[in-house]
């Protein structure tokens, strides 16, 4: 029983707490109700362990169906040694006192596992204990096992409330995998153990404890990862196989098809393994029927059949779920991946029409290596496009220019013709980092129709994008405001084009009416191309650095990184995590901004469309200076300068400069990080990141002096929230200005610069005598700064340096 109670109970406290409730008023007891693998017995013994701390007495019987062919032998424990008689009621008189004597004043806490196994003599003595008052009960039974008489009047009749317990929830699971693996798990994972096991305990448990076993689990930077999808483990096939031995052939039949294609309608199964078996398997209990469609009771039968299913039958089914699925009069995309990938595994071929709308679906479902597979030997536009982005969405962004350049000029539709410079421009772009070649590139695409203006009004997006990325944001918000006077531009290009403006808007200074413009244009999700793509990422980035609406960017981030999971799409989820990252590193929530940059690192070094990775690992950076971690300062510092094989834009440099000058502040050397910082201030061209930069340098140690002047000529050109909150912090010549600043810090979600600003505010009042007020402010300093998550307070000087 210690051993068992070792182990982490996990989504179980409100259940706990009311056992102990009921024990409190001296309730008969509780019946822990529910199906196998669930945890009843776990939670019994945890309930009746907190007693026995308490001091109770706490007796503890096990039922097996072994021991329920012979009377009494369950309870033995119970029954005193010299006990003889052959009179049930004596013998339950006998065991009473022999308890009430063992507990010698002390409450009685009984625990019975499996209650519904008991032989009709130990149940009915039980139910004596509990209906004298002797005892308090906890006990568990099994849903779907017949249960003696006794058993059922402990509920019925003695008044032993039933508690019906339940599989645990998504997050009770994510913390009970980060509770067998010791430390934080990737959401993926998460996704993967909950989907598997639906929760249940004890599958849950063999399904991780195999998957360590099994190798399958490395520590990417701080992160629990698979590295494959394992098989069932031994223990957790056996546990699966006991229930699927009981199957007949036919019966086997079904669960083998639905293994390899689930969800099946109702009348392919009839048509591939006839209606009678089928409906066996339904009726008990393997499979559920649920608006005509039909699954596994349980994805883990899947796993198990599919692993032990030989390479014959396997290949015979999926040929005939094939022809089945795709003969669908209504035969989604979905499906036509799901026939495809059936036709491959058979070793069978795809046609072309197929392959093309079976690629598409792969690289939504975020498969872009069956994608290539897919389409590598199909000829055409379509095909050629479709492997252009797989392999863009790998990292292969020459080999994409490669196939992409070698169609210019050969594209006669315009529909066709506009993915293309999408593909084409944005890879120039963000993948090779060859602006100048995407422009050249727009330049010719006007001449394919020269003739037609609402070709040139479809391309103005990509132009205006481009003409930013070659000649500045400020001189393009001109060009995309003009273009978005036009009522011509309508649906797609509008939206497009609306984007590039908000974006323009954000880099040339014009951040309120950014922030105002980006949200009608956050993506729908999962993330579907280059536009999507686009709009998560300013989404990130405005909603982080403009200052206003970082709840609301936290909040649409959340479910974009849970939405992008279920997916499989890791632009969407990497670009979500660094935004949750980075809000948590502003409100100094260190450990929490580790957990989601090293989600992002997972994802982002999958696919990382706009080069995030580098900003990622940079941000760990100050994770590790904020909580004194030099390890993680110098392994998160290699990894951002390894990641940066190709020139940095300017819109990614604020975030590498400042995981330089972090690293540098945590070796001591705060000169050189306030020069980075302050240079690279001085030589950007995007005056919202200027802001951010002199104020980093300015926590960095430069006087205020040094950074108000420039300060004051960014917040000219740039109506950011926070660039004012930098100003304003580097303004403060006294208390309560510095307070005043604090306040705005902590309205914006700044935590940790507030608490940086209140410290700074306690010197003021400390060197003019304004004692309350002084630790007052320090309590602030106090109270913004969240011990639990790591890193240090900001000091309070007792001889600061003048301003």
């Amino acid at each position: 029983m210690a051993n068992d109670v070792n182990r982490p109970l996990v989504g179980r406290d409100a259940e706990l707490e009311r056992i102990a409730a009921l024990h409190a008023r001296r309730a008969p007891g509780v019946v822990i109700v529910g199906p196998a693998g669930v945890g009843k017995s776990r939670l019994a013994r945890e309930a009746v362990a907190a007693a026995a701390d308490t001091g109770a007495l706490a007796p503890w019987v096990q039922a097996t169906r072994s021991a329920a062919t012979v009377p009494l032998a369950a309870c033995a424990g119970l029954l005193p040694a010299d006990a003889r008689s052959e009179d049930p009621v004596e013998l339950m008189r006998l065991c009473a006192e022999a308890l009430r004597e063992r507990a010698d004043g002390r409450p009685i806490v009984l625990g019975v596992d499996d209650a519904q196994r008991l032989d009709p003599t130990s149940a009915t003595l039980v139910l004596h204990l509990v209906s004298s008052g002797l005892v308090f009960l906890v006990a568990t039974v099994r849903v779907g096992e017949p249960c003696p008489d006794a058993v059922r009047a402990l509920m019925d009749d003695a008044g032993a409330e039933p508690l019906e317990l339940r599989e645990l929830s998504e997050r009770d699971a994510a913390a009970l995998v980060e509770a067998l693996l010791d430390g934080p798990v990737e959401q993926r994972v998460q996704r993967w153990a909950y989907e598997r096991t639906r929760g249940n305990v004890l599958y849950l448990r063999e399904l991780v404890t195999g998957a360590i076993a099994g190798g399958a689990f490395e520590d990417a930077g701080g992160l629990w990862r698979l590295t494959r999808q394992p098989p069932p483990s031994a223990s957790l096939s056996d546990l699966i196989g006991d229930r699927l031995a009981e199957l007949e052939p036919a019966e086997r039949h079904v669960i083998e098809l639905l293994a390899l294609g689930e969800p099946l309608r109702r009348t392919e199964i009839v048509t591939l393994a006839g209606a009678s078996a089928a409906d066996r398997v339904a009726a008990r209990g393997f499979v559920r029927i649920a608006d005509a469609d039909v699954r596994l009771e349980h994805p883990l039968y899947g796993d198990v059949v599919r692993a032990s299913l030989s390479s014959v039958r396997a290949m015979d089914a999926r040929v005939r779920l094939a022809a089945t699925v795709r003969a669908r009069p209504d035969r989604s995309s979905a499906d036509a991946l799901l026939v495809a990938r059936w036709l491959l595994d058979a070793d069978q071929p795809v046609a072309p029409a197929l392959a093309l709308e079976a690629a598409q679906a792969a690289l939504e479902a975020g498969d872009p290596d069956l994608c290539a597979r897919l389409v590598q030997d199909v000829d055409g536009v379509e095909a050629t496009l479709l492997l252009a982005r797989a392999h863009s969405v790998r990292q292969r962004h020459e080999e994409a220019e490669v196939v992409l350049a070698a169609l210019e000029g050969t594209i006669t539709s315009q529909l066709l013709a506009l993915r293309y410079l999408q593909q084409r421009a944005v890879g120039l772009l963000w993948g090779l980092r060859q602006a100048e070649a995407g422009a050249e590139l727009l330049l010719r695409a006007r001449e394919w129709w020269p003739d037609d203006p609402a070709w040139r009004s479809q391309i103005a997006p990509l132009r205006v994008r481009l003409v930013a990325a070659t000649t500045g944001y400020r001189a393009a918000i001109e060009s995309s405001s003009q273009a978005l006077a036009d009522p011509s531009l309508e649906g797609a290009a509008r939206r497009r084009m609306e984007l590039v403006h908000a974006t323009n808007c954000f880099y040339g200074g014009r951040v309120q009416e950014a922030h105002e413009r980006i949200g009608a244009l956050r993506p729908a999700l999962p993330l579907r191309d280059e536009i999507d793509e686009a709009a998560m990422i300013m989404s990130c980035v405005i909603g982080l650095e403009s200052g206003w609406g970082l709840d609301t960017t936290a909040n649409f981030m959340a479910q974009a990184l849970a939405a992008s999971i279920r997916a499989d799409e890791h632009a969407g989820a990497g670009i979500a995590a660094v935004a949750l990252g980075a809000i948590a590193l502003l409100a100094g929530r260190y450990h929490e901004a580790d957990r989601w940059l090293a989600e992002a690192v997972v994802h982002l070094e999958r696919q990382d469309p706009f080069g995030s990775l580098a900003s990622a690992h940079a941000l760990r950076v100050g994770v590790g200076f904020f909580t004194g971690d030099d390890e993680r300062v110098e392994s998160s510092l290699s990894a951002c300068r390894a990641t940066m094989k190709l020139e940095p834009l300017d819109t990614d440099l604020v975030y590498t400069v400042r995981g330089e000058a972090w690293a540098e502040l945590a070796a001591g050397d705060a000169a050189a990080a306030q020069a980075r910082l302050l240079a690279e201030a001085e030589r950007t061209s995007l005056p919202v990141y200027a802001a951010q930069l002199y104020y980093e340098a300015l926590r960095a140690g430069a006087p205020a002096a040094r950074v108000v002047e420039p300060l004051r000529a960014v917040c000219a050109e740039c109506d950011g929230r926070f660039a004012a909150a930098y100003l304003a912090h580097a303004e403060a010549a006294d208390g309560p200005a510095l307070s005043a600043c604090a306040d705005e810090l902590v309205a914006i979600g700044a935590a940790r610069y507030a608490a940086e600003c209140a410290a700074r505010a306690a010197e003021a009042f400390t060197a003019t005598g304004r004692e309350d007020d002084a630790r007052r402010a320090a309590a602030r300093v106090a109270q913004l700064h969240d011990a639990e998550q790591g890193g240090f307070a900001p000091v309070i000087r007792a001889n600061p340096p003048r301003r």
